[in-house]
């Protein structure tokens, strides 16, 4: 039997047999994120990389950050009107379409009830606050895009597609979600 790791694109094809031996993960493909947040989004990515390195060794997982003007295409992680929608749907369901201002406040109080105290931009320590709820923000968010039937981005508000990447690499975060 080979010791080489399945294949990502393998691993839920019916013709595989189960390992008996133990399971090794194929190291997942390089993601890059784009933001227009130069703060806000890098430090909230930067806990998932950390996580995943932590749980299955240093350099598991690459996510570079760029400016949207040096993107070409790719899979569009996006979230209207702003990254503190994805933040907000780790606590509530939320389908109102507010200013991006509006969110602040409501975040406030969510994360006092949790004693985090207020929200703050640029919060390296985001990650690690929302994790806990991951489970129910990837819900919540599901449930968002289900609402939503125009098929451009821009259209969808409020709506994020942030949710995509912690499925693609669902396998390697703990399953405390």
């Amino acid at each position: 039997m080979s010791h080489k790791p399945v294949k990502k694109s393998d691993q839920s094809k019916s013709w595989m047999k189960p390992r008996r031996d133990k399971k090794i993960l194929a190291k997942p493909e390089y993601h890059l994120i784009v933001s227009e947040g130069t703060k806000t989004e890098p430090n909230y990515f930067k806990g998932l990389v950390a996580e995943i390195n932590q749980g299955h060794g240093k350099g598991r997982i690459h996510i570079k950050i760029e400016d949207p003007d040096d993107c070409v295409s790719y899979h569009a992680l996006w979230s209207n009107q702003c990254v503190e929608l994805w933040f907000l749907l780790h606590f509530s369901y939320f389908q109102s379409d507010i200013h991006r201002d509006e969110y602040k406040p409501i975040l406030d109080k969510h994360l006092s009830n949790f004693e985090h105290g207020k929200y703050k931009k640029n919060r390296t320590d985001i990650y690690h606050i929302l994790r806990p709820h991951l489970g129910t923000a990837i819900r919540n968010a599901k449930l968002l895009a289900k609402s939503h039937t125009n098929k451009v981005p821009s259209k969808n508000t409020p709506g994020t597609k942030v949710f995509e990447i912690f499925e693609a690499l669902s396998v390697y975060l703990k399953s405390d979600s």
